[in-house]
């Protein structure tokens, strides 16, 4: 369960296949609006790399099918060794290459959306937060992940508005915290790791020790 929605392990009975199902906690208009784009972006994205979508609808009762995979990134005991974390983050590469070549960002790129399959092929999930390369409208700074913010979704009037570098730039997190175990910015105080985000050069994994 997350703050928009829940999803269930289930069993489609026509087929017999084991999916994914997910529905929204509540339905308000925030929440069917997040939903809505959840939809919208990703049932056109077919890769190996990315969920595939089975079936979804609105009405009469909002849900997405999907494909069903057993564990996430964020449920792996990290650091990962570097082989492992390397096969990861190419295949979260390829994945979002592919999805960038289709005029679609992803903007929260985290271990909690990067699930992994039984044969251990990353996939990334949760398209709710993304959106077309083309649509100009000033970036929302709701729902993003802080800790995996790129300096655009902290200050878009000093960097710009997110864009395909966004998810370079939170792939590069993520790799790092396969490498070392824990984020490179971190404070209690949203406004000092925010500071850090945009203006201090994180540790490099390979000194202190982090790596």
């Amino acid at each position: 369960e997350g703050g928009l929605a829940r999803v269930f392990r289930a069993m489609n009975a026509k087929d017999g296949r084991i999916v994914a199902i997910k529905v929204p906690i509540r339905f308000d208009e925030v929440t069917g609006t997040h939903f809505t784009r959840d939809i919208f972006f990703w049932q056109g994205l077919h890769h190996p790399n990315i969920i595939e979508i089975y079936s979804s609808n609105i009405l009469p009762v909002p849900y997405v099918e999907m494909e069903y995979a057993p564990s996430s990134l964020a449920g792996l005991s990290l650091p990962l060794p570097e082989d492992k974390a390397l096969e990861i983050i190419k295949g979260v590469a390829r994945g979002i290459a592919y999805a960038h070549a289709k005029g679609i960002i992803h903007r929260d790129i985290k271990p909690e959306n990067i699930l992994i399959t039984a044969d251990g092929t990353p996939k990334i999930t949760d398209w709710g937060l993304g959106r077309e390369m083309s649509d100009m409208r000033k970036s929302s700074m709701i729902g993003f992940s802080p800790l995996y913010a790129a300096p655009e979704q902290i200050s878009p009037h000093m960097y710009g508005k997110p864009g395909p570098a966004t998810d370079i730039y939170q792939m590069g997190i993520l790799f790092y915290v396969m490498l070392t175990g824990r984020v490179p910015f971190t404070n209690e105080d949203m406004h000092e790791m925010s500071n850090a985000i945009l203006h201090t050069a994180p540790p490099k994994p390979s000194w202190n020790g982090l790596y």
